[in-house]
């Protein structure tokens, strides 16, 4: 039912766009999309409402900082979860959150099987993972960062751009098991990433000792580090890579076009994307016992 829909609906939003004013916005094509859509009976959509819920998948872990976090009374709490209540709400149906998977690549392929109807779990973009399934708009962005060992960085001609200095580390780039272990490369062809799978203690912590060069991943990440330990800034250069983003977004089933462009909808209309400073403004108090 999802593939059948495709042509059609890029007619229907093409169209739509041609016959408004010249004045209107693309917004305004979006919301025109968005009510014919809803008169329409999209077949997700439709497939959705009549079954009472919204099935959204997310990773296992109980500690994702500001996007899924575990509550003192058991719940969970976090901008991925206010997204995925604010869906269900918006089609007036209960949310059913399936968070029994091990990583967000687990969740990619989930939902490129039919599993759920929709991915929410900090989800980064990937070439890759843009293979199996569609990416939504930003509801968060961020800006790709580093962990700089000092000692390590005295050593290098200051003269250097950072793009320099990190394709000629001796010593390796520590990496969570993802997407920077391709924007490390990307970025740094010449870099040498190494997964780590408990980047915030051990990668961290081999940083300190000089056996990795840097430590790379989203700016969230980067400041929490340094907000648990304030004397690592004494051995270590946070450098926030002001021209590279990291847009987070929900996922959906490729052949799940109707769906996909609801979902867009429904971000372009109501959701302004967080910064890393206006997502702290807004959930940083579930860090206060981090």
């Amino acid at each position: 039912m999802c593939k059948n829909m495709r042509n059609l609906l890029k007619y229907i939003s093409f169209m739509l766009v041609i016959m408004l004013p010249p004045a209107a916005s693309y917004g305004d094509a979006q919301d025109v999309v968005m009510q014919q859509m809803q008169t329409l009976a999209i077949p997700e959509i439709q497939r959705i409402v009549e079954k009472g819920k919204i099935v959204v998948l997310m990773t296992n872990t109980d500690y994702n900082p500001l996007f899924r976090m575990k509550a003192s009374d058991g719940t969970f709490k976090g901008v991925d979860m206010d997204m995925a209540q604010a869906l269900a709400d918006s089609l007036g149906v209960k949310l059913e959150i399936k968070a029994n998977y091990k990583s967000y690549d687990d969740v990619v392929d989930a939902v490129a099987k039919g599993e759920g109807d929709i991915g929410i779990s900090k989800m980064s973009y990937t070439i890759e993972r843009s293979k199996k399934v569609l990416f939504s708009s930003p509801y968060v962005v961020f800006k790709k960062s580093l962990l700089i060992n000092r000692v390590l960085l005295s050593k290098i001609d200051g003269k250097h751009s950072v793009k320099e200095i990190m394709n000629n580390a001796q010593q390796p780039v520590a990496v969570a098991p993802g997407s920077y272990d391709d924007f490390c490369l990307g970025l740094f062809a010449k870099s040498k990433p190494k997964e780590v799978k408990e980047w915030e203690t051990e990668g961290i912590e081999k940083l300190l000792k000089g056996e990795y060069f840097a430590a790379f991943r989203d700016e969230l990440r980067i400041k929490l580090v340094l907000r648990k330990n304030p004397q690592a800034t004494l051995y270590l250069l946070p450098v926030i890579l002001k021209d590279e983003d990291d847009p987070i977004r929900m996922i959906v089933n490729r052949e799940c076009f109707g769906l996909w462009l609801w979902v867009n909808s429904y971000l372009s209309n109501n959701i302004k994307p967080y910064s890393y400073d206006e997502l702290i403004a807004r959930y940083g108090h579930l860090l206060k016992n981090d």
